[in-house]
């Protein structure tokens, strides 16, 4: 793979509190990278300042190995390949019709109605939620105003898609859908995601890489497997392992069992388990 983006020793200050610090970050092109932290790690200012919605006071951001500029044409350019979908969606969905906020990306880049509308059914088939097109945003449930969210970036044609705290305010399975929804995205299109959570179990299900964030600093980075084998260094940042892992932790630490603490997912769980039992059983 190869990068996309680069930050390098990214800072940012709002009303004399340093938010970021110093931020180094590399992220491979068709990844899908965590970021992970406790509420005001500084994740959402980080990419706030990626989008140019505020303006880092020092450091260097790059787009495929060219430095952004964060002037007004810099910033057109930057939003064109890279969009956001927010926590809360409310904040994203303006229009009268999920028609009409869909397709207002693509004809803010100089697409025609037709082209637009075109568009952004294809979007909205994508999120499942075509049967929703002309029903006024404000009818529709969370969970479906972050799927027409998605498909108002998705209809701008993105190499990147940033996503903050993508499972607040779903239910388990909401939450599920969305995320299996980016995945596939991220396989068909070869799309960037990046990931903003301290939903821990998403780590090992959805995400390639991860950087941890504490007090506007990366204080870990590494493959996903490996950031889950720092449980100690989790916990010191406010962070906790999957269940599955912590479950494999406590096995190995407290009960003295032979089991493999990278174990992070049911299905690789059951398995250990089985062969420990039906090891056991043949003692």
């Amino acid at each position: 793979m190869s990068e996309i983006l680069r930050c390098e020793n990214v800072c940012f200050a709002y009303d004399k509190e340093q938010i970021l610090n110093n931020v180094n970050m590399s992220i491979e092109k068709g990844s899908i990278t965590a970021v992970l932290g406790r509420n005001g790690a500084g994740k959402s200012t980080l990419f706030l300042n990626i989008n140019g919605v505020h303006k880092k006071d020092s450091g260097k951001i790059y787009y495929n190995n060219e430095e952004i500029i964060y002037n007004k044409k810099g910033i057109e350019n930057i939003r064109k390949k890279i969009g956001i979908v927010f926590q809360d969606p409310n904040y994203q969905l303006f229009s009268a019709s999920v028609l009409k906020d869909v397709s207002f990306g693509a004809v803010n880049l100089g697409f025609s109605y037709e082209e637009a509308r075109q568009k952004s059914i294809k979007a909205l088939e994508e999120v499942g939620m075509i049967d929703y097109i002309d029903k006024p945003t404000h009818a529709l449930s969370f969970g479906q105003k972050k799927r027409v969210a998605i498909a108002g970036i998705l209809v701008m044609e993105p190499e990147i898609i940033i996503l903050d705290e993508i499972s607040a305010g779903l239910d388990p399975m909401g939450a599920h859908e969305i995320l299996t929804l980016l995945k596939n995205i991220n396989k068909e299109k070869n799309t960037t995601i990046i990931l903003a959570t301290h939903d821990m179990d998403i780590l090992p299900l959805y995400c390639d890489y991860a950087y941890v964030l504490n007090k506007g600093s990366v204080v870990l980075h590494g493959k996903s497997h490996e950031i889950l084998l720092q449980g100690d260094d989790l916990r010191k940042y406010n962070l906790r392992l999957p269940r599955i892992s912590h479950l494999m932790e406590i096995l190995k630490k407290k009960d003295n069992l032979s089991v493999d603490e990278s174990i992070s997912t049911i299905s690789k769980a059951r398995k250990a388990i089985k062969e420990l039992v039906n090891g056991k059983n043949h003692e």
